[in-house]
């Protein structure tokens, strides 16, 4: 049996990369859509209702999930550090949404009298605001989120990063063809490996060819 069928699903970087970037997407759909139903009662002549969208409702939200959705990408092509930081800004995503979702659901009137008011040009009047399902399925779709970040942070450690360098046989270690540059010597430094080990190889290589013609 190999090691990837014995690794849990939870575990697995492909799965859980895909998961969080589907709950990010998930939020920032929720943004595009009616969160909060209002009618503001202006006296005599009582207005029709009015929807809020998710965006204007909590525009942090949308700003987030964008970060949520970036920092899910880094994560899926980046090394062990990148990774680790990538999974601390999901993290911080997640809580920024959950903050900005719980201030609406606390205090639905006030995050509804700015949009209100500019879309009708008059502020400080009653309204009447009923929740949409939709805010709650943002709410949980961000949960999931942030357990999805959490075990970013626990598993991603363990996870194998992309590899530029392949060994050619199993005893040995041929460095590839392609130029070395900056990034890649990080890359390669970050695994243990001496950067510069193939270039002095082939140097040396060189120079006792030209002196041994």
């Amino acid at each position: 049996m190999s090691e990837n069928t014995r690794t849990p699903w939870y575990r697995k970087k492909n799965v859980l990369i895909l998961l969080v970037l589907l709950f990010a997407i998930i939020v920032f759909g929720s943004t595009t859509q009616t969160w909060l139903q209002v009618q503001a009662d202006q006296g005599v002549v009582k207005a029709a209702d009015m929807a809020v969208q998710g965006s204007k409702a909590a525009t942090a939200v949308t700003a987030f999930s964008v970060v949520a959705i970036a920092g899910a990408l880094a994560a899926s092509i980046s090394g062990r550090v990148i990774r680790i930081a990538a999974g601390c800004v999901l993290l911080l995503a997640s809580i920024g949404i959950a903050v900005a979702v719980l201030t609406v659901l606390a205090n639905p009137q006030a995050a509804a009298s700015g949009p209100v008011g500019a879309q009708i040009g008059v502020t400080g009047i009653p309204l009447q605001v009923t929740l949409s399902p939709i805010i709650w399925l943002s709410l949980g779709a961000d949960v999931l989120l942030f357990l999805g970040a959490v075990a970013v942070l626990l598993f991603g450690r363990a996870w194998t990063g992309t590899k530029k360098y392949e060994n050619s046989t199993a005893g040995g270690a041929k460095v590839s063809d392609e130029p070395v540059d900056d990034i890649d010597s990080w890359d390669r430094l970050s695994r243990g490996d001496d950067p510069t080990s193939g270039t002095i190889e082939d140097d040396s290589a060189s120079h006792s060819n030209q002196e041994n013609p």
